[in-house]
């Protein structure tokens, strides 16, 4: 049985699930001016963690 490769992260996706759930955030906290910066840098986060994932299992 052949292995099946495993796709490099995407930043854009990390930063557009980042946004989402920041402005989500962002609305819960009745703060919206906060809730896409938050969101960026956890989707910015989550993408340096993706990346190891990727580096380590290649």
């Amino acid at each position: 049985m052949e292995k099946k490769q495993k796709k490099k992260p995407e930043l854009g996706l990390f930063l557009a699930l980042g946004l989402c759930f920041g402005s989500a955030i962002g609305l819960l906290l009745d703060n919206m001016a906060m809730g896409p910066g938050v969101g960026l840098l956890f989707g910015v986060v989550a993408y340096q963690l993706a990346m190891e994932r990727y580096k380590k299992e290649s």
